[in-house]
């Protein structure tokens, strides 16, 4: 069973094709610019292939099996395991509330299960990211997920992972170089 969450009827986005789902053009320039001075593939995560599951998280969708006990969908487990043998991860994206925690929180399962100590390879760019917020028209929010974004963060800092900045020189990441 996946995580338990409120249900909420979410409108369409990040859809593949759309605006949405595209890379933001600096980040798209960096990682072709990576590719081609390291001389190595660079490749997109697909998530949400799955029409009957939710996918929060990139590395897997909520729900793994049907209502009969078959097999629905599965773990990304390639991903994961490049996560897992890279010498640093560095985390950034939407939302920090949820698509964003969930991975991080499948990543953190996959690592206390497999070496805590791996977690210290972990960086989440807090800057990089921001909470589901819905607006109420009034100048205030109908629903504001921020809380929880600041719990899981701590918690992910707690377990060990590196909480930084994109405006921080690189230097000053723990254990990054």
């Amino acid at each position: 069973m996946g995580r338990e969450y409120t249900l909420y009827l979410w409108p369409p986005h990040c859809l593949l094709g759309s605006d949405g789902h595209a890379l933001a053009g600096v980040i798209h320039e960096a990682r072709l610019f990576h590719a081609f001075a390291r001389g190595a593939q660079s490749w997109v995560e697909v998530k949400g292939g799955h029409p009957l599951t939710e996918n929060y998280s990139v590395l897997r969708p909520e729900v793994l099996s049907r209502h009969d006990g078959q097999p629905l969908a599965q773990r990304n487990t390639g991903f994961l395991n490049t996560l897992l043998t890279a010498d640093a991860v560095i985390i950034a994206g939407q939302a920090a509330s949820h698509c964003v925690k969930s991975s991080i929180d499948d990543l953190l399962d996959e690592i206390v299960a497999t070496d805590r100590n791996l977690a210290r390879k972990i960086y989440v760019m807090t800057d990089c990211m921001s909470s589901v917020t819905v607006p109420d028209g009034a100048g205030g929010f109908a629903a504001d997920f921020t809380p929880q974004a600041e719990a899981a963060l701590q918690r992910f800092a707690d377990a060990g992972m590196h909480l930084v900045r994109s405006t921080d020189p690189l230097e000053a990441w723990e254990g990054l170089l």
